[in-house]
């Protein structure tokens, strides 16, 4: 998670150097931007976790119990 805020973080600060730099933005339209981009992008890269996450958590429950995987989770 921290690896994942500083990537985001890093990301902000290179988007609005290349915006204001190579564009021809100005600060507050680059910031607009590319924070918007780097906050999308850092959600976007976490649902990979959230999907292994889940699956973890249904094993776990199917494991401590007997019976069909349906009565086990729902």
């Amino acid at each position: 998670a921290i690896a994942g805020l500083i990537i985001t973080a890093i990301n902000i600060v290179g988007g609005i150097a290349i915006g204001y730099i190579r564009h021809g933005m100005g600060m507050g339209e680059a910031a607009d931007v590319f924070i918007k981009l780097s906050v999308g992008d850092g959600l976007v890269t976490q649902i990979p976790a959230l999907i292994v996450s889940l699956a973890a958590g249904l094993l776990v429950s199917k494991g401590g119990t007997r019976g069909s995987t349906n009565q086990a989770v729902f």
